[in-house]
């Protein structure tokens, strides 16, 4: 079966297993992920919610092969939060709308959700010294990720 067919979260967890990452997961109760969309007045996308269901690691960090870490759920947070200041370009305004889930080399930059309503809503975003978009989705994002990490990373 092609991995492209799975959902996300499934993706994810083949892959940690096949590259022998050892992150643990446990099931998140949906009661607990919907009083975090609650926490930020947002609504994540399916794929999103799925992951945090089915695939969030047990504890921080939880490092893979290519040195990112994936957040447990209680790590789960907004930029505004992570950052706890109004930032300047691309995201500035609606930092608290874009929830980070991973973040790379402990913190050469990371990676979030765009839970704002509107065009950009579900697309993942790198946040560092290059804040663009990489994936229009986080299936997009993890497929991308599991092939080839580089292409979601910053550029230069």
């Amino acid at each position: 079966m092609d991995d492209a067919a799975l959902p996300a979260h499934e993706i994810l967890l083949r892959w940690w297993w096949s590259t022998q990452a050892g992150i643990d997961t446990r099931l998140i109760p949906l009661a607990e992920i919907d009083l975090l969309e609650k926490r930020y007045g947002v609504r994540f996308p399916a794929s999103f919610q799925a992951y945090l269901h089915s695939a969030s690691p047990v504890s921080d960090p939880s490092w893979d092969n290519e040195l990112t870490n994936w957040w447990p759920f209680e790590s789960i947070k907004s930029v505004a939060d992570h950052h706890g200041r109004p930032l300047a370009g691309a995201i500035a305004g609606y930092e608290d709308k874009l929830i980070l889930f991973a973040d790379f080399s402990i913190w050469c930059w990371g990676w979030a959700v765009d839970c704002a309503p509107g065009a950009d809503y579900g697309k993942i975003m790198v946040i560092g010294d290059d804040e663009r978009y990489v994936a229009d989705s986080f299936d997009e994002f993890v497929i991308a990720y599991t092939r080839d990490w580089v292409s979601v990373a910053p550029q230069g």
